[in-house]
């Protein structure tokens, strides 16, 4: 199944679990939490993932996929490279 929407299946607690972060807001309104995506995702599945669960990463504020970036993890460049690209602070991430 590989490649293949059978191959994926979101889980429901996970997926309201994102919702949960996304939905805290503090005192002035303000989201609490920023959520980023860092995924070894393929070229192929990073696309059928996107057009087949739009609503889960429409909470996300940054994607960054082996599949867009040629880089995947344990290598530490694609770490620097999402950090950079969003302007994060490793240290509150």
């Amino acid at each position: 199944h590989r490649n293949t929407k059978e191959q994926i299946s979101p889980l429901k607690d996970g997926f309201e679990i994102l919702q949960s972060c996304y939905n805290q807001h503090d005192e002035t309104g303000n989201r609490r939490h920023k959520l980023f995506v860092l995924s070894n995702l393929g070229p192929n599945s990073h696309e059928m993932y996107f057009q087949t669960y739009p609503q889960i990463f429409s909470l996300f504020d940054g994607i960054v996929t082996s599949g867009l970036t040629g880089m995947q993890k344990p290598d530490t460049r694609i770490y620097e490279y999402i950090l950079q690209k969003y302007s994060l602070d490793p240290a509150l991430c």
